[in-house]
């Protein structure tokens, strides 16, 4: 609603029956709503209704957080009985603006069913103000903690984090979704035991090595249902990267639709880190401290083709090529897609041939299909297959000799329009699946 309102426009919407006015102020951003009841005064019935505000969902611009937390307040102050869900993620201290937030919530929100903080640095001040709003709140069914910046004491004793709190004053249980980034572990040591009173948490993510067997399994009893495990350095040896077959095993008699998804970087990779039974659904591998082979390729589509959706092998930092040491990983690469069923997303930061390109594309209708244009070579680098027939590998040459020829047919393929990765394109893919 950049543009004001002309009176035409007015009249017409000042005329309109109610439940029409509370379906359009169910889709609006929330900033829309309150501009059009400052500009249509008659819509305000409409607005103290639940059904005006389903969801308000706040994501902080550092430049101007100041202003639009005063925005929010004000929101919530004069709207908070009707607000259903509410998800913010404050990119800086809480300080007094972002207090005064939570305040309004513990005293206006009390029909709130849904609760989302992400990103939030979590003082000892604001640990208590989530506490109370989780005791005034009465209706929360679902609460989340996405990536929370946490102050840990040493060794194993927490200090001041938000989750000791919850702990203590016995709202642990209400949390549904926890989150944590390695920026949430800073300072911790060993295991997170504590998370053995998260007895309603249906989702996690956490660092493999702050996540012990009886925790999992403990957790897996209760609710526990995806699993998001990233590692970003060596683990001893004795430790196994993704625990064992056997752990798998008593979590699937526990939860048999359980999920995990594997976060791997700065790490050299073996055979055994993938045992059998994990039932992974994301692989995500970056900044590898050695390239990936054939042989683990191969392990990886033997042991999860039946539950695979999403596979990412790629770098962070997307600058110049990087020479792979196996040269039959695109053949492995091809078969992963054939045997995964149920893959739909492949992200591939590495040297790949428009040939591979199209045999991937049509050997798997992917939904996500991500390779880099600076690694990509024009060339027909396959051996004739025994199934071939000539008019497909005239087909492969004649479709893979330039861009605009492998876009248009990797978009019929794939039935939506294709294009091959920028560089600023595939950072933005790696960033989001190093953070699932």
């Amino acid at each position: 609603m950049d543009a004001p309102l002309s009176d035409e426009e007015s009249s017409f919407l000042e005329t309109l029956p109610t439940v029409i006015m509370l379906q359009i102020l169910s889709y609006l951003h929330w900033t829309d709503k309150l501009n059009l009841g400052e500009a249509i005064p008659s819509w305000e019935e409409a607005l103290c209704s639940s059904i005006a505000w389903p969801h308000i969902d706040y994501r902080e611009i550092s430049l101007r957080c100041q202003k639009d937390r005063i925005v929010l307040y004000n929101c919530i102050e004069q709207y908070g009985a009707y607000i259903q869900s509410i998800s913010i993620s404050f990119r800086s201290a809480l300080g007094i603006g972002g207090s005064q937030i939570l305040k309004e919530i513990r005293c206006k929100c009390h029909n709130l069913s849904r609760l989302e903080f992400a990103t939030t640095i979590w003082d000892p001040c604001g640990g208590v103000l989530f506490c109370q709003i989780l005791s005034s709140c009465r209706q929360l069914k679902e609460v989340s903690l996405v990536k929370p910046s946490l102050v840990w004491g040493l060794g194993k004793v927490c200090k001041d984090s938000v989750l000791v709190p919850l702990i203590k004053d016995g709202h642990s249980s209400k949390i549904t979704k926890l989150l944590l980034s390695s920026e949430s572990l800073i300072d911790h040591e060993g295991t997170l035991d504590i998370l053995k009173n998260f007895t309603r948490l249906r989702t996690l993510r956490v660092r493999r090595e702050e996540l012990s067997d009886d925790v999992l399994i403990h957790l897996a009893r209760h609710s526990l249902a995806n699993l998001s495990i990233f590692q970003d350095e060596e683990m001893p040896l004795s430790e196994p990267m993704v625990y064992t077959a056997s752990v798998w095993e008593e979590v699937l008699n526990l939860q048999p639709a359980f999920h995990v998804n594997l976060v791997l970087r700065h790490i050299v990779l073996l055979r055994s880190l993938f045992p059998v039974m994990v039932p992974l659904r994301a692989l995500v591998l970056v900044d590898l401290s050695a390239s990936l082979t054939k042989g683990i390729l191969d392990t990886i589509s033997e042991h999860y083709h039946y539950t695979l959706e999403v596979f990412v092998y790629s770098k962070s930092y997307l600058v110049g090529s990087a020479n792979l040491e196996d040269r039959r990983l695109p053949l492995a690469l091809l078969d992963l897609a054939c045997r995964c069923k149920k893959l739909h997303t492949l992200v591939y930061g590495f040297e790949i041939s428009s040939t591979t390109a199209l045999l991937l594309a049509h050997k798997r209708k992917l939904r996500h299909f991500s390779i880099l244009l600076e690694e990509l070579s024009f060339e027909f680098d396959w051996c004739h297959q025994p199934d071939w027939k000539p008019e497909y590998v005239e087909w492969l040459r004649q479709s893979g000799r330039s861009i605009l020829t492998l876009e248009e047919e990797i978009s019929k393929l794939l039935g939506y329009k294709w294009r091959v990765a920028s560089d600023q394109s595939m950072f933005q893919d790696v960033s989001y699946f190093v953070n699932i």
